[in-house]
């Protein structure tokens, strides 16, 4: 009779760690923008480095994507998180 009355904490559980990975991915996705917006793009006084733009935009928009994405299925936001990582990988290392 235990596992009648605890058969609500499975669900509740899975519900609460998809929305613990919803919100840390817009956090991450609007810190990602937010990093962007302050980046000097044209040529000024700082020197303008497009591969780190172009890094963080990916984040920025690869996080609001995923967590958007999250929302409905959980499979293809972690592809869409593992194909939009190596490539931000790259931005930063080039």
């Amino acid at each position: 009779m235990e596992t009648a009355r605890s058969s609500w904490v499975v669900p509740f559980l899975k519900d609460a760690i998809s929305f613990a990975t919803f919100a840390l991915g817009i956090i991450v996705a609007v810190l990602g923008v937010a990093v962007v917006a302050d980046m000097p793009v044209f040529s000024g006084y700082f020197e303008p480095e497009w591969s780190r733009v172009a890094g963080f935009a990916l984040i920025g928009f690869g996080g609001l994507l995923g967590s958007a994405v999250a929302l409905r299925n959980r499979r293809q936001a972690g592809i869409c998180f593992l194909l939009v990582a190596p490539i931000v990988g790259t931005c930063f290392a080039w």
